[in-house]
């Protein structure tokens, strides 16, 4: 069982965490990433983790992930739409008169002038 420590002949030390590296000089270090978000180099605690992932962590930091899934319910809740079900529109739109197939297209807009 790995508890953190190694037992070695008498002697108690401690292992690094799955997030740090150990320098030649026997201190600990913890690993860095860079977020494709803002742009700024963060240490891996600053990153949700994600299990299918190389390094186990999410590309995006936690502010930029926090702030994209806040504009994104933002969005939606804009659009007068977003409170019905697809299926409850195409009901709607059946006891209409619309007959045939419905095809719809979604809409992103990306400021690039932030960027």
């Amino acid at each position: 069982m790995n508890n953190g420590f190694i037992f070695k002949n008498g002697s108690i030390k401690r292992m690094p965490m799955e997030n740090e590296v150990v320098s030649a000089s026997g201190t600990s270090e913890e690993q860095k990433k860079v977020c494709p978000g803002c742009g700024r180099e963060l240490p891996l605690s600053a990153f949700n983790k994600h299990p299918r992932s190389a390094d186990g962590h999410m590309k995006e930091c936690k502010e930029c992930t926090r702030r994209r899934l806040h504009s994104s319910k933002k969005s939606a809740k804009s659009n007068p739409l977003a409170q019905f079900t697809a299926r409850e529109l195409m009901k709607e739109l059946k006891t209409r008169g619309y007959e045939g197939i419905l095809e719809y297209t979604t809409v992103q807009r990306i400021n690039i002038s932030d960027m």
